[in-house]
């Protein structure tokens, strides 16, 4: 399966897709971090005592933005999708 030459209106579809694209990595990093910190480092730091107890309000906070997080990476792949033209155009025998 071989590329077709691209034009100058689906190199901006491409310029578009992969600017969406750069999203996806800080979301999922984000993600992960506020993840980790919730339900896994602040719960064993109180735990052991080394934070205090009144640190745990703090989780909800985190749990409330990844949700954001998780939001914005349902946008990225929705934003993905609807652009998948250029995929399409670009390899004709592309399979979705």
């Amino acid at each position: 399966m071989d590329p077709i030459a691209l034009t100058a209106e689906q190199w901006a579809q491409v310029k578009a897709l992969l600017h969406i694209l750069w999203l996806l990595p800080f979301f999922a990093a984000g993600l992960a971090l506020l993840l980790m910190l919730a339900l896994a480092i602040i719960p064993s730091l109180v735990g052991t005592r080394h934070l205090p107890a009144e640190t745990t309000r703090v989780r909800g906070l985190f749990l409330l933005v990844s949700l954001a997080a998780v939001a914005g990476i349902a946008i990225v792949f929705a934003r993905v999708i609807a652009v998948r033209d250029i995929l399409v155009a670009v390899y004709p025998k592309f399979l979705w």
